[in-house]
């Protein structure tokens, strides 16, 4: 169950401004309802990076943060309003940092979350792609499970794959995976199940049974196990369409530094799977911000407190 690895009870959502941040905003609130946590509704500016950059001592700068700020705790107090949840535990932050992947790797490392949510900003056009962009490289630095929700509402009773990468042999992660899909689903009143793309390079099929030793090695023999044939990037997708799955977690094993920019696997996954998707970092992962953001140039005000 969820509480057997880290509990989720302090939740990050990154408000971007656009409407599907409403959709992810209603989300986080049914899995604050459900697991007992905290909403952080945090608005995060880089626009003004060359302000955040200057000194502190710079009045142009100082003027251009205050004023971004400003704006930011106006649209928070209006997305905050657009839902009626007295129930819940809702503070807003509004900060600049010089990137909107540092300013939340460095608020996550500050203020100690379990998960962040944000809508992922997929699209033709060339602005959405560029967030796109900004999504995926905070999927490979944040340090804790990444929701990134489409616009698409959740059944009543979600439905949630835990998706298997067994070829690389990262038990880890994959036991990772299983806890966590297997948790939310139990927390949410949904279902549950695994799924596994079996490779089949050049028409050979692996034998059967290294899959079946691999998921008697995780201890998951008794949990319904979707198995599909072929390249996960092209298989996965669309059984999760025909299933009408709500939320799909995946792994993130470690991997050394490449200089090949080739897409991975969450990625091509997180472009076309159509579903909101729960990405989980490897239990040693540790977050690469870069040159890093320091936590006092965030500007970040001070939580507002409890509704």
């Amino acid at each position: 169950m969820l509480d057997r690895v880290r509990p989720f009870r302090s939740l990050l959502l990154c408000a971007d401004r656009s409407g599907e941040a409403e959709v992810a905003f209603r989300k986080a609130s049914i899995l604050a309802r459900h697991l007992d946590a905290d909403i952080e509704l945090f608005a995060c500016d880089a626009d003004h990076a060359w302000a955040v950059e200057h000194s502190p001592d710079d009045e142009v700068a100082r003027a251009e943060l205050a004023a971004c700020l400003t704006e930011s705790r106006r649209y928070l107090g209006a997305l905050r309003s657009s839902i009626a949840a007295p129930d819940l535990r809702m503070t807003t932050r509004a900060a600049c940092a010089t990137s909107f992947t540092e300013g939340v790797a460095a608020r996550v490392a500050e203020g100690g979350h379990d998960m962040v949510i944000k809508n992922f900003a997929d699209g033709l056009e060339p602005q959405r792609d560029a967030s796109a962009a900004a999504d995926l490289a905070l999927v490979e630095v944040c340090r804790v499970p990444l929701m990134l929700t489409r616009r698409r509402p959740w059944r009543p009773e979600p439905r949630i794959w835990a998706a298997l990468d067994l070829q690389r042999a990262d038990l880890a992660v994959a036991r990772r995976v299983i806890e966590v899909a297997r948790g939310l689903a139990a927390a949410c009143h949904g279902t549950f199940s695994l799924a596994y793309c079996r490779p089949d390079p050049n028409g050979i099929r692996p034998p059967r049974r290294s899959v079946s030793k691999a998921v008697m090695t995780l201890g998951v023999a008794d949990m319904p196990l979707k198995l599909l044939e072929g390249d996960p990037g092209m298989v996965l997708a669309p059984a999760l369409r025909s299933a009408g799955v709500d939320l799909v977690v995946t792994g993130r094993p470690e991997r050394p530094e490449s200089p090949s920019r080739e897409p991975s696997l969450t990625e091509r996954l997180l472009r076309v799977c159509g579903c909101d998707a729960l990405v989980v970092p490897a239990p040693s992962r540790r977050s690469a911000t870069g040159r890093g953001v320091v936590l006092s140039t965030l500007r970040a005000d001070a939580a507002d407190g409890e509704r």
